[in-house]
């Protein structure tokens, strides 16, 4: 394909017949798509100058694009259509909140991304593991696995493809539940943590996959990766 584009291009005044209206338009266009939602805090309370950016590899890459959402926690930006990317939310007193890797060829609109603050983070982190590690030191994955109406599923083992460091299935309080899968709904709307917490002591890419879904992450040190599992 890459030879037969280029032959369409140097060849442009003969052989430009030869190609088709979408060729040409592909090589000269970049295609987009346009991702939007908003940011927010636990509380639900909308967060506004959250920066958000389009990660494509790694960031502050020049490449990736970058917004800042507005006072009613709004954002939206164009991304490259069917290019693997996530979005990485930060804020000035907040922890930066990853969203799974994934590849678009559709406009998506009603993303969430919840920002804790760092001591909520910690606190959650000392609810779920008795040792009390510390959020900067380790790279953190938190999932948790709803039906499509949004009620906690229970039941589930969530299988990592790298063994991380610790995890625990938490309860409605976000300690540990002592089971090998998700437990403890139905619990009320301000549940204490994820259903799932992990961390990793290296930051990398990370396969999860619960019952026959699965999804990729990007996991950094001293930031949080939230994952949902949409179950039916």
């Amino acid at each position: 394909m890459k030879k037969y584009l280029f032959i369409c291009i140097l060849g442009f005044s003969f052989i430009l017949p030869a190609c088709t209206d979408e060729e040409i338009t592909n090589f000269f266009y970049v295609k987009t798509i346009t991702v939007s939602g908003k940011t927010l805090n636990l509380s639900n309370i909308e967060e506004p100058e959250a920066s958000i950016e389009g990660i494509y590899i790694s960031p502050g890459n020049s490449l990736n694009p970058v917004v800042t959402s507005d006072n009613n926690g709004d954002f939206s930006l164009q991304l490259l259509e069917d290019d693997s990317f996530y979005l990485r939310a930060t804020k000035s007193g907040f922890v930066s909140v990853n969203t799974a890797r994934r590849s678009l060829s559709d406009d998506e609109t009603g993303i969430e991304i919840k920002m804790p603050t760092e001591t909520e983070t910690q606190d959650v982190i000392n609810s779920a593991f008795v040792f009390a590690p510390q959020l900067v030191n380790h790279a953190w994955l938190l999932v948790d696995t709803v039906n499509t109406a949004g009620e906690e599923v229970i039941g589930q083992s969530v299988v990592l493809s790298a063994a991380p460091s610790a995890a625990a299935y938490l309860d409605c309080d976000g300690s540990d539940s002592g089971l090998n899968e998700t437990t403890g709904a139905p619990c009320p709307a301000d549940r204490s943590g994820p259903m799932y917490i992990t961390y990793f002591d290296t930051a990398g890419e990370i396969d999860i996959s619960v019952g026959n879904e699965s999804q990729t992450a990007s996991i950094k040190m001293g930031e949080i990766t939230r994952l949902e599992f949409e179950l039916q």
